[in-house]
């Protein structure tokens, strides 16, 4: 038996044991009819509906999630789809306070799919979860499967298994204490912030976020993230830029003792001053007895309340024209400022990877002003195809929430 329901209709169907086929009372009409098997489960197929044997065992709701293939412009394998819940689309006081009953599975209802629940609200009804699905379709939409109860349940979240092996940090910039956030990787490229509350956990675009209001704050991870010139790295970020300070430094790994030393290495994405319209710009540099450098810039003046997606590429061809830079899943406009590098290695000699400032986070007044959330880096080129999609997730236009379907 199943039972199908819309915001006025309910209608429940039995199979007979005694005709081909299913019978159906429909609110409605108020009538019973016969329909064949075939009909029945074409319908429901169309419809939402389904029979026992696709439903994950020991759950009785769920809803089916959409994937809007328009906003995916090629097949994505092992991609991370940002689930949103809101009062709007989820009925939290059927699934437990914590969330650790929620289960994702594919088209089938059946396979489970690894996620991560970067928060799940009761109170408040918000919740984040990443769900990595194997295959998103850039041609037809892609269907899987959100399932709940509330029954108490072990948490079933797998946060690690999210992320594909090319993201060797991911940080949702939450507060793990508040001196500390964390990498959902493998890979334990943890954060420690440079004082208690220095920065501040605030309301970020995707849960919770960091907020800096002085140059001095940063959050780094230690020796981590070096990328030599000759080394493919993405680097992806939700931010806000509220002032037209000198500069702001989104991420880098660096190394900076004087001006022009030989230690004076690495990568900065970070956004320039009025000069450079308060674009996006990433540099490659190697500062010896002069500045060997790639450095490429956009084309979007970034120093406003709003938040974008940045995100920036480099293929490890050691030449500007390796850079590709993004706003909001879409390719900056680029500019090429300096093109000299020439081969010279980029690797600092120490230092530590830093989100919201350098390295040295008293030199020239470096530091970002304004909200950092959801930064991720990658040891390969992500292709704009993947920008994209990941910007239409972040921004919760990339999938919606069916009607709930219950299986008594």
């Amino acid at each position: 038996k199943y039972i199908s329901t819309t915001s006025d209709t309910y209608t429940l169907c039995a199979k007979s044991e005694y005709k081909e086929g299913y019978f159906c009372a429909d609110q409605d009409s108020g009538g019973i009819s016969r329909t064949s098997t075939a009909a029945m489960f074409g319908d429901w197929g169309a419809g939402g509906g389904s029979s026992n044997e696709d439903w994950l065992a020991g759950y009785t709701t769920r809803r089916k999630i959409t994937i809007d293939q328009t906003k995916v412009d090629e097949d994505l394998a092992d991609f991370p789809v940002l689930v949103k819940l809101t009062s709007a689309n989820f009925d939290f006081s059927e699934a437990n306070d914590d969330g650790y009953d929620i289960r994702f599975t594919a088209s089938d209802g059946l396979t489970l799919l690894s996620y991560e629940r970067e928060q799940h609200d009761s109170v408040s009804e918000e919740a984040e979860y990443w769900v990595k699905v194997p295959s998103v379709s850039g041609t037809v939409d892609t269907e899987i499967y959100i399932y709940y109860t509330t029954t108490v349940t072990a948490d079933g979240a797998e946060p690690e298994s999210v992320w594909d092996e090319n993201y060797v940090m991911v940080q949702h910039m939450k507060d793990n204490t508040t001196s500390a956030t964390l990498d959902s990787t493998g890979n334990n490229n943890d954060g420690t912030k440079g004082s208690a509350n220095n920065p501040l956990e605030a309301d970020g675009k995707i849960g919770k976020g960091q907020t800096y209001d002085v140059n001095s704050e940063k959050i780094s991870t230690g020796d981590v993230l070096s990328f030599e010139y000759n080394e493919p790295f993405s680097v992806e970020a939700w931010a806000s830029n509220t002032t037209d300070n000198v500069y702001g430094m989104l991420a880098c790994k660096d190394r900076h003792y004087n001006h022009y030393s030989p230690y004076y290495r690495g990568w900065y994405l970070w956004k320039w001053n009025s000069a450079y319209g308060h674009t996006l710009v990433l540099d490659l540099m190697n500062d010896g007895d002069q500045p060997y450098l790639v450095r490429v810039k956009g084309s979007t003046a970034l120093n406003d309340t709003t938040l974008r997606h940045l995100s920036s590429t480099y293929s490890g061809s050691g030449i500007a024209s390796g850079v590709k830079l993004y706003v909001n899943g879409e390719l900056e406009t680029m500019t090429t400022q300096t093109d000299n590098l020439g081969g010279r290695t980029i690797l600092p000699v120490g230092g530590s990877f830093n989100i919201g400032n350098r390295d040295d986070a008293s030199f020239f007044g470096a530091g970002w002003i304004g909200i950092i959330d959801e930064v991720r880096i990658s040891n390969i080129v992500r292709s704009a195809e993947w920008l994209k999609a990941s910007y239409n997730s972040g921004n919760d236009t990339l999938l919606t929430c069916g009607d709930e379907e219950i299986l008594p």
